[in-house]
């Protein structure tokens, strides 16, 4: 039995919220999936899924035609950092994001399950930075995953220590490593993940 591979990439269209009575556009919206089933010889493109979300959002896995297969599910929900009192102390927790102002800070978790009878190898999860946001360094997390970022539109993936570009200063070509409010995408990739099994992965942004 070979197992598949999926690549979920989770891409947004404009949603106008209001800061203080002014319009200001964070992506949220539409997402795509894609599902590669190395099955046969051919590796046939299997299916493709769009569907709108808000906050929260759930994504089925094409299974294809073999009887066996992943039917990887993923939740993704975008919260608020707020402090509260606790003794003494100040206290991060998270509410849901309705209310967003600039300079909160906003955590979106991607949630995702094998709830099928076979395991999904090479997963790929890709979202990008918000508009109106900037990625906060060192943020991203997802245990067993090697993550990656893009500041070319998501076209390529590197680790932070690797991502460059170059600007012409006084007719010379100069490379400068990118920061982190220039990243524009994240990936995500899971070697494997087993039937049954699950885990989350996710970054925070603050808002411009």
């Amino acid at each position: 039995m070979r197992l598949s591979k999926f690549e979920v990439m989770l891409d947004v269209k404009p949603v106008l919220i209001f800061f203080a009575g002014l319009k200001k556009t964070i992506r949220q919206g539409e997402t795509e999936m894609m599902t590669k089933n190395e099955a046969g010889k051919n590796n046939k493109e299997n299916g493709g899924v769009k569907m709108k979300y808000l906050w929260i959002l759930t994504l089925l896995a094409m299974p294809g035609l073999a009887m066996a297969a992943p039917d990887v599910k993923v939740e993704i929900t975008a919260e608020k950092v707020i402090y509260v009192e606790k003794g003494d102390k100040q206290v991060e927790k998270l509410v849901a994001a309705e209310d967003v102002l600039p300079g909160d800070v906003l955590v979106y978790s991607l949630h995702y399950e094998n709830k099928g009878d076979q395991s999904a190898t090479g997963v790929a999860l890709k979202d990008p930075v918000p508009a109106n946001t900037v990625y906060v360094a060192g943020s991203a997390f997802g245990p067993g995953a090697d993550i990656e970022f893009s500041i070319d539109g998501g076209k390529t993936y590197k680790k932070p220590s690797l991502l460059s570009y170059e600007v012409n200063v006084a007719g010379k070509q100069i490379k400068r490593a990118a920061s982190p409010e220039e990243y524009t995408h994240i990936r995500w990739t899971v070697s494997k993940v087993d039937a049954g099994k699950s885990g989350v992965a996710g970054f925070r942004v603050r808002v411009n």
